[in-house]
């Protein structure tokens, strides 16, 4: 989910091929060759898939648990740049109180798994446990979690976080907007 991590991916060996063919076993190669190309084409569409689905596997509730247990900020690839992400990070540190945490989440794609941000940033929530907040920000719509404040804040605070974002000002404006509505 995070850009912060870069999980290292490996890179597919030749099978069969030459080194069958040296050493004889021409009819093997032919077969390793077949069992290649398959393996080929499965590697090619299921590369052509995750470039795809990104957004979508990014949007899985899962890996932004799993990073928000380290982190007051999750994000996909692209949402957000580096200078962006400090100044998240340092508003966000400054926003958590006894009263909930206030985990945020920006996806650089509108949410396509949930009915909307909100909903997506419900099962984030449940995820995490405990009591606090969850918004999650996408290119379209802001999304405020929580199980400790009133649905009209809940509301309010959304309202707050898109106007925000709506008169161009910065990720962490918007998030500090929303928080002092909660």
């Amino acid at each position: 989910m995070s850009g912060r991590r870069n999980p290292g991916a490996g890179s597919p060996r030749p099978i069969g091929g030459a080194a069958c063919a040296a050493t004889g076993l021409a009819g093997v190669a032919g077969v390793a060759g077949l069992v290649a190309l398959v393996a080929l084409v499965a590697l090619v569409t299921a590369a052509l898939a995750g470039l795809t689905a990104a957004p979508v596997a990014a949007q899985q509730v899962a890996p932004a648990v799993e990073d928000l247990r380290d982190h007051d900020v999750t994000f996909e690839d692209g949402a957000l740049s580096a200078s962006e992400l400090d100044e998240l990070d340092e508003a966000t540190a400054e926003l958590q109180d006894d009263g909930g945490y206030l985990k945020v989440v920006v996806l650089a794609e509108p949410v396509s798994r949930y009915d909307d941000a909100r909903a997506y940033g419900d099962e984030v929530l449940g995820g995490l446990g405990g009591d606090g907040r969850v918004l999650v920000i996408t290119p379209n719509e802001v999304g405020v979690a929580s199980n400790v404040d009133p649905a009209d804040e809940v509301d309010d605070a959304e309202r707050a976080a898109a106007d925000a974002l709506g008169d161009g000002k910065s990720l962490s404006t918007a998030t500090t907007a929303a928080a002092d509505r909660l």
